[in-house]
């Protein structure tokens, strides 16, 4: 899958997808208003393609950044979630 999210009708966001591209720590995207947190989330996801743990940060101002692992290819956003700010 792509990229994306969704928040519920509760105010929690999920991401999903893989990312296939992207320069760590450079922002792979940002969240718009109503979907960001109230404080910056460091948020810890799977890498894909290697053994090494990687980490999603998102921050109050809405970019979702890759902080580790090898390359920002191959870390599944699946399975993120983190409550938005109101």
């Amino acid at each position: 899958n792509p990229a994306g999210y969704l928040i519920t009708a509760e105010g929690f966001v999920y991401l999903r997808g893989l990312l296939t591209t992207g320069v760590i720590p450079n922002p792979l995207f940002t969240l718009p208003a109503g979907y960001r947190p109230a404080n910056t989330e460091n948020l810890v996801t799977a890498p894909t393609t290697a053994a090494v743990p990687a980490w999603i940060q998102v921050t109050g101002a809405g970019s979702v950044i890759p902080q580790s692992g090898t390359s920002a290819s191959g870390v599944s956003l699946d399975g993120i979630v983190f409550k938005a700010a109101q």
